[in-house]
């Protein structure tokens, strides 16, 4: 044995993304593509002064000399993988994650050890399929020094790393598609879980199915090793008639976890199947049944059975994430999935509802995040939409808080913080939050509508476009941002842009209302595009509907007065608007300012209801 040697060095870990799949689901062509893989990066390691350390099943450890040298070796590896990609057949493609840490090593024998070698090794994983994750450390020595733009991914804890590091990545443009005769290939480690049907007698459970599905996705994204299609996205399968096959090409995803809720008072049975969209077979398929109590039990199962019929390996971290529990109490987790079923529909007595469904919640539970955060993120929609009384500030900002104080990595919990900032002008302070939330789920729509906002609020609407196209990219149901899209592109003066919103609205708002019928607050942003379009008609019958959904909201009364002025009917306008004042409707600032108003504006009826607002001065 050979005395220690201590050094500073650059260490490259490179590992084939999906390999584990594909060794289980076809060994011949794994092997074929490792041997591959190996001839074509081991030419680059001495060009760049590596030195190929040891490898690891479908991963390389590389010494180099410098981080320039390394960052310019994983450049040139992502690089000419791209050029061999596009001159195979699709299902023989290679792709590789690649992580560089530069710092202290210890050389013994053959072998080097050391912080260098962990951190590069567990920064390795947080790159996007194709690029190359580098820590802090080697972004400095790099940056100006190559032509490739340095994207910031935020402060990872690392496992067995003191404190948490910030982390830079290295992105690459997509190129065209290579030989694929028309069809895109499945990503092998994409898994979606498509909305549980809900056959239960009382339909109204459809909370409880489609909040069964979201902790399912929840609990399956924390596995590094399966790539899960986004709650949002899963979503929007819920009842539709493609085929499975059909849904899994869309999704680009291998596999499919469907299923069926049926409950009776406390009865429970659940059934799920996992599919492999490319064989079109079923691979696992199990009934659990039980009563409410039973429920974490079977949610623990069904991630455990997919693990082990994709036969993934799990980290020891991963292996408790699965069991994790954000709650123990049963009627605590159905009172937070009811109160989260009401939450985004965004009229006052559903918020009022869901409110107080998140405190029953809490009540059983003090301790559960996931309640604090939707009470928070209610609290807020409330001040924001309905009620600018304080205590929903308050409220929202002190169930924020506890939120993270119990649950740290609550993605929801930052994002609901950053609302609270944002309704407070505190912009610096709402975009902290929301980063944070970002970094945590990059799914979280939300995040990025608040986002958008604040950019908007502070004269980036540029930046707000690009948030708000994000928000419907990744979750299209949530359609009051069509609204802010359409306002951010003509004041940005981009005219053909906000037409071209306006016309996607006309293109969505009628296939979500026959899913959603009683949407009042869809109905009357139909009838507001409807009307930018001159179909005057169906525009009245729209807004007529919504009125009668929601005769007592305060906000689809102000909302029917704004399209009323607009189309010059003057008296339906005022009398919507005195209607939505005695409904509760408190702002008579912002209708003073409103240029919806514009044509009323001088009518006596107008002037006697911002009078009202004079004669009480707390609105």
């Amino acid at each position: 044995m050979t005395a220690d040697v201590r050094k500073l060095a650059a260490i490259m870990f490179t590992d084939m993304v999906g390999y584990s799949f594909l060794a289980q689901s076809n060994e011949s062509l794994s092997l074929e593509l490792l041997e591959k893989h190996r001839e074509i990066l081991r030419p680059y390691f001495p060009k760049y002064s590596g030195t190929e350390v040891k490898t690891i099943g479908d991963a390389f450890m590389v010494e180099f000399k410098s981080a320039l040298d390394a960052v310019h070796c994983g450049i040139a590896i992502q690089e000419g993988l791209q050029e061999y990609n596009q001159s195979c057949e699709l299902n023989k493609n290679i792709q590789l994650r690649i992580g560089i840490h530069v710092g202290d090593v210890i050389v013994r024998d053959d072998d080097i050890y050391g912080d260098g070698v962990n951190i590069s090794s567990r920064i390795e994983p947080l790159a996007e399929p194709g690029c190359i994750c580098i820590s802090e450390d080697v972004a400095r020595q790099v940056q100006n020094k190559i032509e490739n733009p340095l994207h910031k991914m935020g402060k990872h804890e690392l496992k067995n790393i003191h404190l948490p590091m910030e982390v830079f990545q290295i992105k690459f443009d997509k190129p065209s598609s290579g030989n694929h005769n028309g069809e895109e290939q499945l990503e092998n480690n994409k898994l979606a879980v498509l909305p549980f049907d809900n056959y239960s007698p009382e339909q109204e459970t459809d909370y409880f199915s489609d909040g069964l599905t979201e902790e399912l996705i929840m609990h399956l994204s924390r596995i590094k090793e399966l790539k899960v299609v986004s709650r949002t996205t899963s979503m929007q399968y819920k009842n539709a008639k493609e085929s499975l096959v059909d849904i899994g090409k869309k999704l680009n995803a291998r596999y499919i976890l469907e299923g069926s809720v049926r409950r009776q008072r406390e009865d429970l049975r659940i059934t799920a199947q996992l599919i492999d969209v490319e064989t079109d077979s079923h691979l696992w398929a199990e009934t659990y049944g039980g009563n409410m109590a039973d429920v974490f039990d079977i949610q623990e199962n069904v991630s455990k059975q997919i693990v082990q019929a994709l036969r993934l390996q799990l980290t020891p971290e991963e292996q408790v994430a699965l069991s994790k529990r954000a709650t123990l109490n049963t009627e605590a987790f159905d009172l937070n999935l009811h109160g989260r079923g009401f939450l985004y529909r965004l009229t006052k007595s559903y918020l009022l509802a869901s409110i107080d469904l998140f405190q029953q919640s809490i009540s059983l539970d003090p301790r559960y995040a996931a309640a604090y955060a939707g009470l928070s993120e209610a609290c807020g929609f409330l001040y924001q939409f309905f009620d600018k009384k304080p205590m929903w500030l308050d409220k929202a900002m002190e169930a924020s808080l506890k939120a993270i104080m119990y649950d740290n990595n609550s993605s929801e919990a930052y994002s609901a913080l950053g609302l609270v900032y944002f309704q407070k002008n505190m912009i610096q302070e709402s975009l902290e939050n929301i980063e944070r939330a970002i970094e945590l789920d990059e799914d979280n729509f939300f995040a990025y509508w608040i986002k958008g906002r604040s950019f908007h609020v502070i004269g980036r609407d540029k930046e707000a476009a690009q948030q708000y196209e994000k928000v419907l990219e990744l979750n299209p149901d949530f359609h009051s941002v069509y609204g802010d899209l359409r306002m951010t592109y003509t004041a940005l003066g981009e005219h053909d842009k906000a037409s071209a919103i306006v016309q996607r609205s006309l293109d969505f708002y009628p296939s979500y209302l026959l899913r959603f019928p009683d949407d009042a607050r869809a109905h009357i942003y139909y009838a507001l595009n409807l009307q930018c379009v001159d179909r005057l008609e169906e525009a009245k019958n729209k807004m007529q509907r919504a009125m009668e959904l929601s005769p007592h909201e305060a906000i689809v009364m102000y909302n029917a007065a704004c399209f009323y002025s607009m189309i010059g009917d003057k008296e339906t306008a005022i009398q919507s608007l005195q209607q939505a004042v005695e409904n509760g409707y408190e702002d008579f600032g912002y209708i003073a300012q409103d240029y919806d108003f514009k044509n009323i504006r001088e009518e006596e009826g107008f002037k006697k209801i911002l009078a009202m607002g004079k004669e009480n001065p707390t609105h």
